[in-house]
């Protein structure tokens, strides 16, 4: 079992490397499809969120970017900070782009109230919403997830992306123009083991989706999800450090892979920036409703 974790080990280190042949650097990134648009994103200090803000202010958005920026209890994994949310607005202010940073903990009905406000108030409209934080806990058997840590990712997973959905909506329908993507998993289409609480999150996220790209169509407004597997991301690393064998042993047993692709064994954030930026994109006006898989074929197993 060492062994096998040693091997896990190795194999995201290759990972990080071979990657880079496959990653498409920013430059490459060189239209503005998104001038005049006004783009919400959360989870937005680091990881795929920081991918997702960059690349729209290269495209030529404005942006509120949130994140909790700070250490939620319980929570075993670290967060991002708010020194590295500064650094991303910085980042997109010095594209040319309009940017406002906010620390909010959006599982609280008044802070995503005041969030939204203050969004409309500087901007005057929200035109995109990239709704892609999340937490996870310590990987267990069911029966053994507490009360609290379930309440935990509920309330972080699920009611945060709800109760952003709710304040958000209003100003899209009242402007008839609107682009929802929310971040789903892999284990929004089936189940990883040791982490039920987040996999239930993860299937309500594709629930809700699927509910508002029916009801918000006649605004025109689209919902839809991205499901990204194995990422390489600060909470991926945290994972492959506390629970080394956790993909090889448990997730896909059977192969102990976590991609069809030869030399790769995780996705880039930018792999799930560029299907984030089509679903924002009015190239996909009249998608709605799906839950894109971004997982190297994994799904097609």
């Amino acid at each position: 079992m060492l062994a096998r974790g040693l091997e896990d080990r190795k194999r995201s280190d290759r990972a990080r490397a071979s990657n880079r042949r496959h990653k498409k650097p920013w430059s490459t990134i060189t239209n503005v499809r998104f001038s005049n648009r006004t783009v919400l994103v959360t989870g937005a200090a680091r990881g795929q969120g920081k991918s997702h803000s960059l690349a729209f202010a290269i495209e030529g958005a404005d942006l509120i970017l949130v994140d909790v920026a700070k250490q939620i209890p319980g929570v075993p994994h670290p967060l991002g900070t708010a020194k590295q949310l500064e650094e991303v607005v910085a980042a997109s202010r010095k594209l040319g782009r309009k940017a406002i940073g906010v620390n909010a903990d959006l599982s609280q009905s008044a802070e995503v109230k005041s969030t939204i406000a203050k969004a409309i108030k500087e901007f005057g409209k929200i035109d995109i919403a990239v709704i892609q934080h999340a937490i996870v806990t310590i990987p267990r058997l069911t029966h053994e997830i507490t009360e609290e840590e379930w309440d935990l990712t509920h309330e972080n997973d699920l009611k945060s992306y709800f109760l952003l959905a709710k304040e958000i909506l209003p100003h899209m329908m009242q402007r008839k123009y609107g682009r929802i993507i929310m971040t789903s998993s892999d284990a929004g289409y089936r189940g990883i083991w040791g982490i039920a609480s987040y996999t239930a999150a993860k299937h309500g996220v594709i629930g809700l989706v699927r509910n508002m790209s029916q009801e918000y169509a006649p605004w025109n407004i689209t919902v839809n999800a991205v499901c990204p597997a194995a990422v390489n991301t600060p909470m991926t690393d945290w994972m492959m450090k506390i629970y080394p064998n956790w993909y090889t042993e448990k997730i896909f047993p059977s192969s102990g892979r976590t991609s069809l692709f030869p030399g790769v064994d995780f996705t880039e954030p930018i792999d799930v920036t560029n299907a984030v930026l089509w679903l924002a994109d009015d190239n996909s006006r009249f998608v709605t409703g799906i839950a894109l898989p971004v997982d190297c074929g994994i799904s097609a197993r």
